[in-house]
């Protein structure tokens, strides 16, 4: 049985563990994003609209699903952050962000110096 928690809940194990985060550098790159030609794709605009409803009555809304794994052996940082890099840098979605009043709007980074 796998036991489902919001992400504030989440007790990472008694090992030291690596994360991945933006540079300080990021937002102010992304941020002022011109808006986007390609629309918001329909999951996108289902978990928008989504965690928006579950806002505005104070629910959490957590339509992310994450797995964790304990792996015997040491992270080669280098290696892992390539591929992260990598996947970062193959899809437009990962430097986008959305803003939603009346409609979805999505804004785009332009290219992956802005991660």
């Amino acid at each position: 049985m796998v036991p489902f928690r919001t992400i504030h809940d989440w007790v990472p194990g008694s090992r030291p563990g690596v994360s991945w985060d933006p540079s300080l550098a990021e937002p102010a790159k992304v941020g002022p994003a011109p808006v986007s030609g390609v629309p918001a794709g329909r999951t996108d605009i289902q978990h928008l609209r989504g965690f928006c409803e579950q806002a505005t009555r104070e629910l959490d809304y957590s339509p992310l699903r994450v797995v964790t794994y304990d792996v015997p052996g040491r992270c080669d940082i280098r290696a892992m952050s390539y591929v992260i890099n990598t996947r970062l840098h193959w899809n437009d979605i990962y430097r986008s962000w959305f803003g939603y009043t009346r409609r979805i709007v999505r804004r785009t980074g332009r290219g992956p110096p802005d991660i």
